[in-house]
């Protein structure tokens, strides 16, 4: 049996949405540790702009995992360059969250995922 482990990344770009939705149509079963997704890069990106951040930050689902809320603090420490990391690997898919709805971006993944 083969096993597959898929991490999407992405500050507030919908990981956990789509995540979900990926794995339900997967039947796979969802582990969510944002420690664990933001030390282990990734090969799926989920990104959107800056005024998308903003507008999800807020978002209730965020403080249920203990995640910024704040737009105002994540606005100081994006100007401090604390969303600057290393580059990545070239991700498999990079999906725009701000244009896609969770669905759509979940399907992206699964077919990219069905490609390989």
């Amino acid at each position: 049996m083969a096993f597959r482990i898929l991490f999407i990344h992405g500050p507030a770009a919908g990981k956990y949405t789509v995540g979900s939705l990926v794995a339900k149509r997967l039947d796979l079963p969802l582990f969510h540790n944002q420690i664990t997704v933001d030390l282990v890069k990734t090969l799926f990106e989920l990104r959107c702009a800056d005024e998308a951040v903003e507008r999800r930050i807020g978002n209730p689902s965020r403080a249920q995992f203990g995640k910024l809320t704040d737009p105002v603090v994540f606005r100081k420490i994006r100007s401090q360059g604390g969303f600057e990391f290393p580059p990545l690997p070239k991700a498999l898919v990079c999906i725009d969250t701000e244009n896609f709805t969770p669905e759509q971006s979940a399907e992206a993944i699964v077919n990219a995922l069905g490609r390989h």
